[in-house]
């Protein structure tokens, strides 16, 4: 009885909702083709020919031990204990190009689960190279707004209340997508809202690590969460 259930909050944030029924929706006016890409979880030492099995959290790095069968990691990638390799995420970025989208939600988890030897510095790589590439491909030519995923932060998860270095460094891997308001209040604390140009389209983007379950430092501390869903409903 200590903490309040989720309906009560969601019933509590749209008290003011007005009771006016949506209007028909009008085939005419605009649509919007999103994108969301996630979970990349890209390997810069990713190697092809590499045993696709091993005894790690992820392979494909490392060639067969002598006289063990195993898979070996294709040219682009392997469904297994891997991830992905460069090869792979173009392909993907050649079949995003294609699909068109108006802008891209990128939901970050950006870094591999090579947690044993990961570091922020490897998490901030990462991000730096998918970014290049997104830039790459689409030449600035549409919106992209990124989001925190859990794995940005290294170890995994551990997100605590004083996070001012990592969301610095996510803040400015990430600037040229976002105004200055937007930019500001990510550094700050990991969330942030825009308006799409040209429209009334709002995007929200809310920090996952204050929500995470895995993260145990909010069993001793939730004031983050508590200011950005204050942050929210306002």
């Amino acid at each position: 009885n200590k903490y309040p259930k989720p309906d009560n909050f969601a019933n509590e944030l749209i008290k003011n909702k007005p009771d006016k029924k949506r209007e028909p929706i009008d085939a005419k006016a605009k649509q919007w083709r999103m994108l969301q890409v996630t979970d990349l979880h890209y390997d810069l030492y990713y190697q092809e020919g590499a045993a696709a099995t091993c005894n790690k959290p992820m392979c494909c790095r490392d060639p067969p031990a002598p006289g063990v069968s195993t898979p070996l990691a294709g040219k682009y990638g392997y469904v297994g204990d891997c991830d992905i390799n460069e090869a792979l995420f173009r392909t993907f970025l050649d079949a995003a190009e294609e699909s068109k989208p108006d802008f891209i939600i990128w939901t970050g988890d950006n870094a591999p689960h090579d947690v044993w030897k990961g570091s922020q510095e490897h998490v901030y790589n990462s991000t730096r190279i998918l970014r290049d590439m997104f830039n790459e491909k689409f030449q600035h030519k549409i919106p992209i707004y990124p989001v925190l995923g859990n794995h940005e932060k290294y170890p995994n998860d551990a997100y605590g209340k004083d996070e001012h270095e990592l969301l610095q460094g996510m803040a400015d891997l990430y600037k040229e997508y976002l105004d200055d308001a937007a930019y500001e209040e990510f550094r700050l604390h990991g969330y942030y809202t825009m308006k799409h140009p040209n429209s009334n389209l709002r995007i929200v983007a809310l920090n996952c690590m204050e929500c995470d379950t895995w993260n145990f430092n909010l069993i001793s501390d939730q004031s983050g969460s508590k200011v950005m869903f204050k942050w929210l409903i306002d």
